[in-house]
């Protein structure tokens, strides 16, 4: 459980603490920037609402498995289950494994596969843009092979400018759209909402639905 009071009999004083959930805040934000995001977008332009959508929806499911987490985790495991040590480590993206483990601890039954593959795919936008890397996060065409000198020393290597593009690996810029957007915001509240019906909850987010 969260804490509420801490109090030690060394004359020290008492703590009383008050709790103040960003999950909704956090989750309207994503839906505000989402919504105008899937409004504004258009071809070949990096949206500032797209971003700012997709990191709001990061956010509230972070937000969401760490509060939930302070009710399930005992308080002397928590920072395993933070930094995803030992019996928490993770075998995916570290959120979606929290995520994971909490609705198997909780309704013996983890994240629906779906849910846990949009989920990463969320995630993975956020770190890409968190920790961006010019090179890593470039648009690569691939060619043609340019020859194989381990098979003839001699043999000239050849590269051909012109010639057609096999293959094309979109850069991030390409992924940040008014859908990803839409979709990072649909997946937090559906990951949300999830959890509330295994409570038995007709609606834990009340006045938010997901955005066509």
């Amino acid at each position: 459980m969260p804490v509420v009071f801490e109090a030690n009999s060394d004359g020290t004083n008492s703590r009383w603490y008050k709790h103040h959930s960003l999950v909704r805040f956090y989750l309207d934000q994503a839906y505000t920037f989402s919504l105008k995001a899937r409004d504004e977008h258009f071809e070949g332009a990096m949206m500032a609402s797209s971003i700012i959508g997709i990191l709001f929806s990061a956010m509230s499911l972070e937000a969401f498995c760490n509060e939930t987490a302070e009710d399930i985790i005992s308080e002397h495991e928590l920072n395993d289950f933070q930094f995803c040590r030992g019996r928490f480590k993770a075998r995916n993206s570290s959120a979606v494994s929290k995520l994971d483990y909490l609705f198997s601890e909780t309704f013996e039954k983890g994240l629906p596969v779906q849910l846990k593959q949009k989920a990463t795919n969320i995630f993975s936008i956020r770190n890409n843009l968190s920790h961006y890397k010019l090179s890593e996060m470039a648009t690569v065409y691939e060619g043609p092979s340019i020859g194989n000198r381990s098979e003839n020393p001699k043999s000239p290597l050849i590269v051909d400018f012109e010639a057609e593009v096999k293959k094309t690996n979109p850069a991030l810029v390409e992924r940040i759209t008014g859908v990803a957007a839409v979709e990072s915001f649909n997946t937090a509240l559906d990951i949300i909402t999830e959890w509330g019906k295994r409570k038995g909850l007709d609606d834990n987010v009340p006045g938010l639905s997901t955005i066509s």
